[in-house]
């Protein structure tokens, strides 16, 4: 599950001003790395680990673009925020405006500009996307909580087996309740 922000930046003061603030101001798990070999070996040795990726444009090893690109490759859910203190706009290439869909931002920045690039990967993440689908379906079709739940557990993969020890009932009583939910549904 991807629960943890990676943070690509060589300037160690602001490695740690940023690491701390994913961690003890928006309690969120934080790798923190300083070369772009660094990021790139932490994503192959967990490519479902991170949701975010703030990498700095002028990394020492490996340019910034270099390393977004390749996490992306990587693990295509990962969103990546492009992280610069160059104040001229002209600086960042094409290249890293196509590795990071665009997102950029300028160093210093503060606590509530993280939080909304954290809230905005998370909202983007494959599973928020189907609970979301899923809350839809629910206000539509007048499900009952139990059922939403039911329907979202399903929805995120999970074996009937496995669906039914987590909801402390019998595999007939789950397959019974998914029969009854997609006759409501029409």
């Amino acid at each position: 599950m991807r629960n943890a922000v990676l943070v690509v930046e060589d300037d160690g003061t602001v490695a740690r001003a940023i690491g701390h603030a994913l961690r003890r101001e928006l309690h969120v798990d934080a790798c923190v790395v300083a070369t772009g070999r660094d990021a790139i070996r932490a994503v192959g040795e967990a490519p479902r680990r991170f949701f975010l990726a703030l990498v700095d444009h002028g990394l020492p090893d490996v340019d910034g673009c270099t390393v977004a690109t390749k996490i992306r490759s990587m693990s295509g859910d990962v969103v990546c925020v492009m992280m610069t203190g160059q104040q001229e706009p002209s600086f960042i290439s094409h290249l890293a405006v196509a590795a990071t869909s665009g997102r950029f931002v300028l160093k210093p920045f503060g606590l509530e500009v993280l939080k909304t690039f954290v809230d905005q990967a998370r909202a983007e993440m494959p599973e928020a996307r189907i609970d979301a689908a899923v809350h839809a379906l629910a206000e539509v079709k007048k499900l009952t909580d139990a059922e939403e739940h039911l329907v979202r557990i399903a929805a995120h993969g999970v074996p009937r087996d496995a669906l039914a020890a987590r909801l402390g009932i019998s595999e007939h009583t789950v397959c019974s309740r998914i029969r009854e939910i997609i006759g409501k549904m029409g």
